[in-house]
């Protein structure tokens, strides 16, 4: 059996650059720990110290870590439906089955 090579956690990533608001904050680095950290194993504290927000404020937006990723996936679904470059995205896939619609707009 192959071992992985485990990961550095001494040196976390920064989470990319955003927005500026609190929610985009913690959104980006719930975002940045997923790498570094299973789901179940990253609290409210990780985050807000990851993103630079007060705990108090953070648990005053987000009741926990998943209320945080069902916000990620609000801006994905608000991305997706808005079709940024749904012409361009239409024609691209006009001739595709259904399966590889879905797949290029999930990937």
């Amino acid at each position: 059996m192959v071992r992985k090579p485990k990961r550095d956690r001494k040196a976390p990533t920064p989470p990319p650059p955003r927005g500026t608001s609190d929610r985009d904050k913690a959104v980006d680095a719930l975002m940045a720990l997923l790498p570094e950290h299973s789901f179940e194993q990253i609290g409210l504290a990780e985050v807000a110290g990851r993103a630079g927000i007060k705990l108090s404020q953070l648990r005053a937006e987000f009741g926990s870590t998943l209320v945080i990723l069902a916000a990620h996936i609000k801006d994905i679904d608000r991305l997706v439906l808005a079709g940024s470059d749904a012409d361009k995205a239409q024609e691209d896939m006009a001739d595709e089955p259904v399966r590889e619609r879905l797949f290029d707009v999930l990937m």
